[in-house]
Protein backbone atom coordinates (compact mmCIF):
# COMPACT_ATOMS: atom_id res chain seq x y z
CA UNK A 1 0.00 0.00 0.00
CA UNK A 2 -0.09 -0.49 -5.49
CA UNK A 3 1.43 1.60 -7.88
CA UNK A 4 4.65 0.59 -10.67
CA UNK A 5 7.64 0.62 -8.65
CA UNK A 6 7.86 1.27 -4.88
CA UNK A 7 6.40 3.41 -2.31
CA UNK A 8 3.99 3.22 0.84
CA UNK A 9 1.36 2.58 -1.14
CA UNK A 10 2.57 -0.77 -0.86
CA UNK A 11 1.22 -0.66 2.84
CA UNK A 12 -2.24 0.83 1.95
CA UNK A 13 -2.74 -0.31 -1.44
CA UNK A 14 -3.27 -3.92 -0.41
CA UNK A 15 -4.43 -3.23 2.86
CA UNK A 16 -6.65 -0.16 1.59
CA UNK A 17 -10.12 -2.19 2.25
CA UNK A 18 -8.78 -1.95 5.95
CA UNK A 19 -10.92 1.08 6.08
CA UNK A 20 -10.87 3.43 9.19
CA UNK A 21 -13.40 5.77 10.50
CA UNK A 22 -12.44 8.55 12.20
CA UNK A 23 -15.02 11.35 13.21
CA UNK A 24 -11.72 13.66 13.83
CA UNK A 25 -12.65 14.57 17.35
CA UNK A 26 -10.27 17.39 18.94
CA UNK A 27 -9.66 16.54 22.11
CA UNK A 28 -8.21 19.57 22.84
CA UNK A 29 -11.55 21.34 22.72
CA UNK A 30 -13.88 18.78 22.97
CA UNK A 31 -15.65 19.35 19.74
CA UNK A 32 -16.04 17.44 16.59
CA UNK A 33 -13.62 19.31 13.29
CA UNK A 34 -16.05 19.42 10.33
CA UNK A 35 -15.17 16.67 7.22
CA UNK A 36 -14.60 19.60 4.79
CA UNK A 37 -13.28 21.77 7.09
CA UNK A 38 -10.42 19.42 7.60
CA UNK A 39 -10.27 18.40 3.95
CA UNK A 40 -9.53 22.19 3.44
CA UNK A 41 -7.55 23.59 6.49
CA UNK A 42 -5.19 20.41 6.92
CA UNK A 43 -5.24 18.58 3.52
CA UNK A 44 -5.39 22.12 1.46
CA UNK A 45 -7.67 20.56 -1.19
CA UNK A 46 -8.46 23.37 -3.62
CA UNK A 47 -12.02 24.01 -4.73
CA UNK A 48 -12.33 22.07 -7.70
CA UNK A 49 -10.95 19.03 -5.81
CA UNK A 50 -13.37 19.54 -2.90
CA UNK A 51 -16.20 19.43 -5.38
CA UNK A 52 -14.53 16.25 -7.46
CA UNK A 53 -14.66 14.53 -4.19
CA UNK A 54 -18.52 15.65 -3.29
CA UNK A 55 -19.34 14.61 -7.14
CA UNK A 56 -17.76 11.21 -6.21
CA UNK A 57 -14.59 11.09 -7.95
CA UNK A 58 -11.28 9.83 -5.94
CA UNK A 59 -9.18 12.35 -5.69
CA UNK A 60 -5.27 11.93 -5.07
CA UNK A 61 -2.67 14.17 -4.46
CA UNK A 62 1.32 14.13 -3.08
CA UNK A 63 1.58 16.18 -0.19
CA UNK A 64 4.72 17.82 0.89
CA UNK A 65 7.51 15.47 2.84
CA UNK A 66 10.84 15.20 3.85
CA UNK A 67 13.80 14.13 3.42
CA UNK A 68 14.01 13.52 -0.07
CA UNK A 69 13.32 9.57 -0.20
CA UNK A 70 10.03 10.37 1.95
CA UNK A 71 6.88 10.19 -0.19
CA UNK A 72 3.59 11.29 1.32
CA UNK A 73 0.57 10.55 -0.65
CA UNK A 74 -3.29 11.48 0.31
CA UNK A 75 -6.26 10.01 -1.59
CA UNK A 76 -10.35 10.59 -0.70
CA UNK A 77 -13.43 8.65 -2.38
CA UNK A 78 -17.13 9.00 -1.92
CA UNK A 79 -18.74 5.71 -1.10
CA UNK A 80 -22.13 5.17 -1.39
CA UNK A 81 -23.14 2.72 1.00
CA UNK A 82 -23.80 3.53 4.81
CA UNK A 83 -20.42 3.92 7.13
CA UNK A 84 -22.49 1.23 9.38
CA UNK A 85 -23.08 -1.36 6.29
CA UNK A 86 -19.59 -1.34 5.10
CA UNK A 87 -18.02 -1.88 8.55
CA UNK A 88 -20.31 -5.00 9.00
CA UNK A 89 -19.30 -6.57 5.50
CA UNK A 90 -15.53 -5.39 5.29
CA UNK A 91 -14.21 -5.58 9.13
CA UNK A 92 -12.42 -8.82 9.07
CA UNK A 93 -11.64 -8.12 5.32
CA UNK A 94 -8.04 -7.48 3.35
CA UNK A 95 -8.21 -6.50 0.24
CA UNK A 96 -4.89 -8.55 -1.65
CA UNK A 97 -7.11 -9.80 -3.97
CA UNK A 98 -4.74 -8.28 -6.59
CA UNK A 99 -2.53 -9.54 -9.28
CA UNK A 100 0.63 -8.28 -7.95
CA UNK A 101 0.08 -10.33 -4.61
CA UNK A 102 1.39 -14.22 -5.14
CA UNK A 103 0.81 -14.80 -1.99
CA UNK A 104 0.01 -13.94 1.92
CA UNK A 105 -1.56 -15.12 5.23
CA UNK A 106 -1.60 -13.29 8.36
CA UNK A 107 -0.11 -14.53 11.97
CA UNK A 108 -1.52 -16.72 14.79
CA UNK A 109 -1.01 -15.21 18.42
CA UNK A 110 2.03 -16.49 19.05
CA UNK A 111 3.34 -16.46 15.72
CA UNK A 112 5.19 -19.99 14.47
CA UNK A 113 6.81 -20.82 11.23
CA UNK A 114 4.48 -23.19 9.91
CA UNK A 115 2.26 -19.67 9.45
CA UNK A 116 4.61 -18.94 7.04
CA UNK A 117 4.27 -22.24 5.10
CA UNK A 118 3.45 -21.01 1.52
CA UNK A 119 6.45 -18.51 1.71
CA UNK A 120 9.72 -18.96 -0.31
CA UNK A 121 12.15 -16.38 -1.76
CA UNK A 122 11.72 -15.76 -4.98
CA UNK A 123 13.50 -17.42 -7.80
CA UNK A 124 15.75 -13.59 -8.75
CA UNK A 125 16.42 -13.64 -4.56
CA UNK A 126 17.55 -17.56 -4.72
CA UNK A 127 20.17 -16.87 -7.33
CA UNK A 128 21.59 -13.44 -5.74
CA UNK A 129 21.68 -14.53 -2.38
CA UNK A 130 25.19 -16.74 -2.80
CA UNK A 131 27.04 -13.54 -3.73
CA UNK A 132 25.63 -11.28 -0.98
CA UNK A 133 27.77 -9.52 1.84
CA UNK A 134 26.66 -7.02 4.31
CA UNK A 135 26.82 -3.37 2.87
CA UNK A 136 26.70 -5.25 -1.09
CA UNK A 137 23.19 -7.27 -1.59
CA UNK A 138 20.27 -6.83 -4.10
CA UNK A 139 17.68 -7.97 -0.65
CA UNK A 140 17.30 -6.60 2.23
CA UNK A 141 17.89 -9.57 4.66
CA UNK A 142 17.23 -10.26 8.87
CA UNK A 143 20.13 -9.95 10.69
CA UNK A 144 22.18 -12.63 11.55
CA UNK A 145 20.65 -14.89 7.42
CA UNK A 146 23.89 -14.97 5.81
CA UNK A 147 25.91 -16.40 8.46
CA UNK A 148 23.37 -19.30 8.75
CA UNK A 149 22.84 -19.65 5.62
CA UNK A 150 26.97 -19.64 4.49
CA UNK A 151 27.39 -23.15 5.16
CA UNK A 152 24.57 -24.51 2.60
CA UNK A 153 25.99 -21.25 -0.04
CA UNK A 154 27.99 -24.17 -2.07
CA UNK A 155 25.23 -27.27 -1.84
CA UNK A 156 23.10 -26.27 -4.63
CA UNK A 157 20.88 -29.26 -3.82
CA UNK A 158 19.83 -28.22 -0.34
CA UNK A 159 20.26 -24.43 -1.33
CA UNK A 160 17.30 -23.30 -2.13
CA UNK A 161 15.15 -25.43 1.01
CA UNK A 162 17.70 -24.19 3.59
CA UNK A 163 17.10 -20.17 2.64
CA UNK A 164 13.43 -20.70 2.21
CA UNK A 165 13.19 -22.52 5.65
CA UNK A 166 15.82 -20.17 7.70
CA UNK A 167 13.83 -17.17 6.12
CA UNK A 168 10.80 -18.43 7.78
CA UNK A 169 12.71 -18.90 11.05
CA UNK A 170 14.06 -15.54 10.56
CA UNK A 171 10.71 -13.89 10.24
CA UNK A 172 9.26 -15.34 13.16
CA UNK A 173 12.06 -14.74 15.74
CA UNK A 174 12.24 -11.12 14.60
CA UNK A 175 8.17 -10.63 14.84
CA UNK A 176 8.39 -12.36 18.40
CA UNK A 177 10.98 -10.18 19.47
CA UNK A 178 9.06 -7.17 18.22
CA UNK A 179 5.65 -7.94 19.72
CA UNK A 180 7.62 -8.29 23.33
CA UNK A 181 10.45 -5.39 22.89
CA UNK A 182 8.24 -2.86 20.39
CA UNK A 183 10.47 -1.06 17.86
CA UNK A 184 13.89 -1.35 19.71
CA UNK A 185 13.79 -4.68 18.38
CA UNK A 186 13.11 -3.88 14.73
CA UNK A 187 15.86 -4.50 11.74
CA UNK A 188 19.03 -2.47 10.63
CA UNK A 189 18.78 -2.92 6.48
CA UNK A 190 22.70 -3.93 5.86
CA UNK A 191 21.75 -4.04 2.24
CA UNK A 192 23.95 -0.89 0.66
CA UNK A 193 27.34 0.57 2.30
CA UNK A 194 25.25 2.85 4.80
CA UNK A 195 23.46 0.87 7.27
CA UNK A 196 20.31 2.09 7.76
CA UNK A 197 17.73 2.11 11.25
CA UNK A 198 13.77 0.73 10.55
CA UNK A 199 13.45 2.21 14.04
CA UNK A 200 14.96 5.72 13.04
CA UNK A 201 13.27 5.75 9.69
CA UNK A 202 10.35 4.92 11.37
CA UNK A 203 10.68 7.22 13.81
CA UNK A 204 10.96 10.01 11.38
CA UNK A 205 7.45 9.04 10.02
CA UNK A 206 5.48 8.89 13.03
CA UNK A 207 7.04 12.46 13.92
CA UNK A 208 6.29 13.93 10.45
CA UNK A 209 2.71 12.32 10.97
CA UNK A 210 2.59 14.54 14.18
CA UNK A 211 0.15 17.07 12.87
CA UNK A 212 -2.38 14.16 12.65
CA UNK A 213 -1.74 13.53 16.49
CA UNK A 214 -4.80 15.71 17.97
CA UNK A 215 -7.44 13.48 16.39
CA UNK A 216 -6.07 9.98 17.26
CA UNK A 217 -3.51 10.58 20.15
CA UNK A 218 -3.56 7.28 21.50
CA UNK A 219 -3.05 5.44 18.36
CA UNK A 220 0.04 7.39 17.51
CA UNK A 221 1.53 6.85 21.18
CA UNK A 222 1.18 3.13 20.49
CA UNK A 223 2.56 2.85 17.64
CA UNK A 224 5.62 4.39 19.31
CA UNK A 225 5.59 2.78 22.17
CA UNK A 226 4.16 -0.92 21.26
CA UNK A 227 3.72 -3.17 23.54
CA UNK A 228 2.72 -0.34 25.92
CA UNK A 229 0.28 2.53 26.26
CA UNK A 230 -2.30 0.00 24.37
CA UNK A 231 -5.35 2.06 24.08
CA UNK A 232 -8.66 0.29 25.20
CA UNK A 233 -10.50 -1.33 21.95
CA UNK A 234 -7.67 -2.21 19.93
CA UNK A 235 -7.08 -5.14 17.95
CA UNK A 236 -3.35 -6.32 16.99
CA UNK A 237 -2.92 -8.42 13.83
CA UNK A 238 0.23 -9.36 11.52
CA UNK A 239 0.17 -9.95 8.58
CA UNK A 240 2.64 -11.18 5.55
CA UNK A 241 2.54 -11.15 2.11
CA UNK A 242 4.87 -11.70 -1.52
CA UNK A 243 4.23 -8.94 -4.23
CA UNK A 244 5.19 -7.98 -7.61
CA UNK A 245 5.17 -4.45 -7.47
CA UNK A 246 4.43 -3.65 -10.92
CA UNK A 247 5.76 -4.10 -14.33
CA UNK A 248 9.02 -2.08 -13.40
CA UNK A 249 9.93 -4.19 -10.60
CA UNK A 250 12.50 -6.32 -11.02
CA UNK A 251 11.76 -9.09 -8.64
CA UNK A 252 8.90 -9.66 -6.15
CA UNK A 253 9.01 -8.20 -2.53
CA UNK A 254 8.45 -9.78 1.02
CA UNK A 255 6.23 -7.89 3.02
CA UNK A 256 6.00 -8.11 6.77
CA UNK A 257 2.99 -5.50 8.50
CA UNK A 258 1.54 -4.49 11.63
CA UNK A 259 -1.93 -3.98 11.50
CA UNK A 260 -3.57 -1.83 14.24
CA UNK A 261 -6.98 -1.58 14.67
CA UNK A 262 -8.48 0.97 16.82
CA UNK A 263 -11.90 1.24 17.78
CA UNK A 264 -12.63 5.17 19.26
CA UNK A 265 -14.89 4.82 22.43
CA UNK A 266 -18.46 6.16 20.80
CA UNK A 267 -19.87 4.18 17.63
CA UNK A 268 -18.54 2.68 15.18
CA UNK A 269 -15.12 4.91 14.45
CA UNK A 270 -12.35 3.43 13.88
CA UNK A 271 -8.81 4.09 12.68
CA UNK A 272 -6.50 1.69 11.05
CA UNK A 273 -2.81 1.72 11.04
CA UNK A 274 -0.43 -0.19 8.74
CA UNK A 275 2.82 -0.39 9.70
CA UNK A 276 5.89 -2.34 7.72
CA UNK A 277 8.15 -3.82 10.02
CA UNK A 278 10.22 -5.88 7.38
CA UNK A 279 10.43 -4.54 3.16
CA UNK A 280 12.92 -7.53 1.13
CA UNK A 281 13.57 -4.48 -1.79
CA UNK A 282 12.75 -0.73 -2.21
CA UNK A 283 11.03 0.23 0.94
CA UNK A 284 13.44 1.68 4.43
CA UNK A 285 10.16 2.09 6.90
CA UNK A 286 6.31 3.08 5.18
CA UNK A 287 3.33 4.19 8.03
CA UNK A 288 -0.36 4.01 5.88
CA UNK A 289 -3.29 5.29 7.64
CA UNK A 290 -6.64 4.82 6.45
CA UNK A 291 -9.99 6.48 8.10
CA UNK A 292 -13.38 6.31 7.11
CA UNK A 293 -15.65 9.73 8.05
CA UNK A 294 -19.55 10.15 8.20
CA UNK A 295 -20.63 12.53 5.25
CA UNK A 296 -21.99 14.93 7.24
CA UNK A 297 -24.57 15.77 4.39
CA UNK A 298 -26.28 12.31 3.74
CA UNK A 299 -26.08 9.43 6.22
CA UNK A 300 -26.45 6.65 4.23
CA UNK A 301 -22.97 7.40 2.84
CA UNK A 302 -19.41 8.16 4.02
CA UNK A 303 -15.84 8.86 2.63
CA UNK A 304 -12.78 6.91 2.90
CA UNK A 305 -9.29 9.20 3.40
CA UNK A 306 -6.23 7.18 2.94
CA UNK A 307 -2.60 8.44 3.94
CA UNK A 308 0.77 7.07 3.00
CA UNK A 309 4.06 7.66 4.28
CA UNK A 310 7.20 5.73 2.91
CA UNK A 311 10.99 6.25 2.71
CA UNK A 312 11.77 4.50 -0.38
CA UNK A 313 15.69 3.62 -1.27
CA UNK A 314 16.02 4.79 -4.45
CA UNK A 315 14.41 8.18 -4.19
CA UNK A 316 17.76 8.88 -2.52
CA UNK A 317 19.53 8.63 -5.80
CA UNK A 318 17.47 9.57 -8.60
CA UNK A 319 17.27 13.31 -9.28
CA UNK A 320 14.08 15.47 -9.10
CA UNK A 321 13.13 15.34 -12.89
CA UNK A 322 13.51 11.58 -13.14
CA UNK A 323 11.31 10.52 -10.11
CA UNK A 324 8.54 12.38 -11.30
CA UNK A 325 7.43 9.58 -13.18
CA UNK A 326 7.38 6.94 -10.05
CA UNK A 327 5.35 9.62 -8.36
CA UNK A 328 2.90 10.42 -10.72
CA UNK A 329 2.30 6.56 -11.46
CA UNK A 330 1.81 6.03 -7.33
CA UNK A 331 -1.38 8.98 -7.44
CA UNK A 332 -2.60 6.77 -10.58
CA UNK A 333 -2.38 3.21 -8.73
CA UNK A 334 -4.06 4.75 -5.78
CA UNK A 335 -6.89 6.67 -7.30
CA UNK A 336 -7.42 3.06 -9.41
CA UNK A 337 -7.98 1.52 -5.62
CA UNK A 338 -9.71 4.20 -4.48
CA UNK A 339 -12.49 3.65 -7.37
CA UNK A 340 -12.46 0.21 -7.07
CA UNK A 341 -13.22 -0.08 -3.54
CA UNK A 342 -16.32 2.81 -4.08
CA UNK A 343 -17.66 -0.01 -6.66
CA UNK A 344 -17.13 -2.45 -4.75
CA UNK A 345 -19.33 -1.30 -1.56
CA UNK A 346 -21.68 0.09 -4.25
CA UNK A 347 -21.75 -3.60 -5.63
CA UNK A 348 -22.56 -5.01 -2.21
CA UNK A 349 -25.12 -2.14 -0.53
Amino acid sequence: MFYRYTTTVGVGLFILGLWASLMLASPTHGRQVRLFEFLSHNIRLSENEMQALKAGEAVTMELPSSPQNELFLFGAVRVDAPLSFYLAKNQNQLLFETDMVQAWGEFRVPPRENDLTELTWPEEDLEDLPSCRPGSCKIKLPAGYLDQLRPFSDDRSVFANRANALLRQALVDYLNSYRRRGNAALMEYRDKGQPVSLADEFGGILENFSRFNRYTPELQAYLRDFPNNRPFNTEDRFIWAKVLLGSQAKRPTIFLYHLVTYRLPEGNDTAIAVKQLYASHYYEAALGLTLIVADPENASRFYLLHFDRGRIDVLRDIPGLLSNGLRGETRKVLARRLEAIKQEAKDRY
